[in-house]
């Protein structure tokens, strides 16, 4: 069983890999569309994580990259 700092450490990662996603998507596909894209693949992200279900809700009505950003700092750390 992994300790809880052990699971910090993890969602930091997670949130720093999803963050780099979504600064790619809008890199490739710029701002509205990549905001889109990384609503579609945040689940995958969130899975396994505290409070998924309400912070996956909150990604899925972004409209900004910035909003999506803020969720992930302030949920995962990222």
């Amino acid at each position: 069983m992994r300790s809880p700092g052990a699971a910090q450490s993890s969602h930091l990662v997670i949130g720093g890999l999803a963050l780099e996603h979504l600064h790619g998507l809008v890199d490739l596909f710029g701002a509205r569309k990549g905001t889109l894209a990384m609503r579609r693949h945040a689940a995958a992200y969130l899975r396994g994580i505290p409070g998924a279900p309400s912070l996956r809700a909150g990604v899925f009505r972004a409209t900004a990259p910035s909003e999506i950003e803020h969720l992930l700092r302030v949920s995962l750390g990222g």
